[in-house]
């Protein structure tokens, strides 16, 4: 019970991370490479075997969500991953304007002689509600050579 309450905060603390990944799966390997965009990545040593889409809140490092995929892409057999795109997403949007929280519909107006008791039926300040998460994407890599021995069999 007490090894629960002490892992409670560092779990808090690294946030909620969401790996999509599509692809093919090999044997799992013991190294894979990394390759911080395409220009570092040898065009004719490696063939693209998955994708992998990392949503994860900004809090979160990008240290721990290269860590995450490096173990899934040893898990899938893969032999290097290239990350191609970083990018800030949005979502849950909605404007509150459109939302007249304790307010009467637009269609039925308030009488002049009750405004004093029920208030002018206006709509609450309006304000644009979002969060933020990165969107990390990387490619799955396989050696050509090994692609073609694994193939053969």
């Amino acid at each position: 019970m007490r090894a629960v309450l002490y892992l409670l905060p560092l779990l808090l603390m690294t946030g909620c991370m969401n790996v999509d990944y599509v692809g093919k799966k090999f044997p799992a390997t013991d190294h894979v490479s990394v390759f911080k965009n395409r220009e570092e990545m040898p065009q004719d040593k490696y063939t693209i075997i998955g994708r992998f889409t990392v949503r994860a809140e900004q809090k979160k490092s990008p240290y721990i969500v290269e860590e995450e995929i490096l173990e899934r892409a040893a898990k899938y057999g893969g032999d290097a991953i290239c990350l191609t795109a970083v990018k800030v997403e949005r979502y849950g949007n909605y404007n509150s304007e459109d939302q007249e929280f304790g307010s009467f519909p637009t269609h039925k107006r308030v009488q002049p002689e009750n405004e004093k008791q029920f208030g002018t039926g206006k709509p609450l300040a309006s304000t644009l509600k979002f969060a933020e998460r990165n969107v990390y994407q990387y490619l799955l890599l396989k050696e050509n050579s090994k692609l073609k021995l694994e193939d053969a069999r």
